[in-house]
This record gives C-alpha cells, sequence and structure tokens, in this order.
C-alpha cells in the first residue's frame, strides 16, 4: 500500500501476505457484538470511507475531493477484492469484516503509519474470508477461477500434492517453521517463506525479519517495509505515497 487509494488492490493479495502480527495497538477488548457486520455488497464503500479520510487528515490534502475519492476507492477495491468477497466460497464472514474495518477505522483515526503493516498481517483483511472448502478437499484453481486459492477453511493453503502433468490442487495445512514452501501464503500465520523467488523457487517457512536487517522484499519484514533493510512505515508512505 504506497498510497490510501491503494487499500483497495491490498485486499487483492491476502493469500500472499501472512506476516507477523505487528506491534500496532489495538482496541483488544472489542467484541463482536459491539460492532455492525458488514455485508459483501458494502465492504467497497465502507472502506473507501475510511481510506479517504486518511487520505484527506493524514496526508493531509485538505482540499481533496471527496467525492471523487469514495468512487475512485470503492471501485478499485470492487475491481480486486469483490469478485473474492462475493464469491460464496471464500467464506465472506460479515462480522470478521465489521471487526476488521472498526480496527483500520481506529488506526487511521490516529493516523498511525502501523495501517501500512496491519493491511497485510493477520490481524488486517486475511481474516474476512474464512473459506468453506475442508483440508484435503479439492481447490482446484486456474487462471479464469482464483476464488478458489482463497476458499480453503482453518488457515488452510491450497496447494499443488502433484505434479504438471496432474497437479491435485487440495487444501493442506499450512506449513510450519522449517517447512517447506514456495511462497508466504503456504506458511503459518506469522512465518514467510525464504524462497528468494516466490512461486518459482523452494524455500522454508521462517520468522520475518525485525528492522534493521537486509531484505528483497517487504513480505521478509514483520512490519512489510522494506527499503533494503526492514524498517518502519512513515506517515508519508502509509498515507501519501512517499
Amino acid at each position: 500500500m504506497r498510497t490510501m487509494f491503494h487499500l483497495a488492490r491490498t485486499c487483492g493479495l491476502l493469500a500472499f501476505a501472512l506476516l507477523a502480527a505487528c506491534t500496532i495497538v489495538l482496541d483488544t477488548d472489542r467484541h463482536r457484538s459491539d460492532v455492525v457486520p458488514i455485508d459483501a455488497t458494502d465492504f467497497c464503500a465502507e472502506l473507501a470511507s475510511f481510506a479517504c479520510a486518511g487520505l484527506r487528515d493524514c496526508c493531509p490534502q485538505p482540499d481533496l475531493d471527496v467525492d471523487d475519492c469514495l468512487r475512485a476507492v470503492a471501485n478499485d477495491c470492487a475491481a480486486e477484492y469483490g469478485r473474492y468477497a462475493l464469491d460464496q466460497r471464500t467464506g465472506y464472514d460479515p462480522g470478521q469484516a465489521g471487526l476488521a474495518l472498526a480496527d483500520a477505522r481506529e488506526l487511521v483515526a490516529a493516523c498511525d503509519p502501523g495501517i501500512e503493516t496491519w493491511m497485510l498481517s493477520p490481524l488486517g483483511f486475511q481474516r474476512v474470508l474464512a473459506g468453506t472448502i475442508p483440508l484435503g478437499e479439492t481447490c482446484d484453481p486456474n487462471i479464469l477461477d482464483f476464488p478458489t486459492l482463497f476458499a480453503c477453511e482453518d488457515d488452510g493453503v491450497c496447494t499443488q500434492m502433484g505434479n504438471a502433468a496432474n497437479p491435485n490442487w487440495v487444501c493442506a495445512p499450512p506449513a510450519a517453521l522449517s517447512g517447506e514452501c514456495t511462497f508466504d501464503g503456504m506458511c503459518e500465520p506469522g512465518l514467510r517463506c525464504s524462497a528468494p523467488f516466490q512461486l518459482i523457487t523452494t524455500g522454508t517457512c521462517q520468522p520475518p525479519k525485525p528492522n534493521g536487517e537486509a531484505c528483497g522484499r517487504a513480505s521478509e519484514c514483520e512490519t512489510f517495509v522494506c527499503d533494503t533493510t526492514c524498517r518502519d512505515a512513515t506517515n508519508d508512505e502509509a498515507y501519501c505515497g512517499g
């Protein structure tokens, strides 16, 4: 996420960013009953409301055309995330969506740059798609049907168990520490895949790197910010695209 306009696009990358729980301080006493569930058809409009508030107040851009911003973010979200949220196989959870959006609003209200990390952490929008396909069952993704990659229950990962001729894609448990992987989404929440080229080379599931360690991509870092080394996001990066 390089600007708040990119919040919507970020939602489309959930399966590839199972990161460590970050140090963001949220209202952990918030109960499901305190938050209004958000229907899948309303999610993008709700996301647009706080994304544009962040762009207006945290960048700041006092002259921002809020109506134009709302339309742009909602349209981006619908194009990128909508097809997953509206696909019944992904198990969109209105209660979790309400909780996630409430957390995001809390961060934006404080202009907290930690939202850069939260967006792609297990605390973020990953929790909204609970999945419907049990572990061990076929998920069978293809280039025209990506939602099945997000359809496994119990943090499962749609994994190729066979070969190119007979792929045999099934929902499998995520790999534990030191387990073999080809991309970050194959690892248990809180771990990342050490494969230097995601989906191409093989690595093992390892803890994310703390600030100050060398990195080659954002998903290697606890904060999901890589600038040759892992570091915290700045307010400008989180809200202004700097």
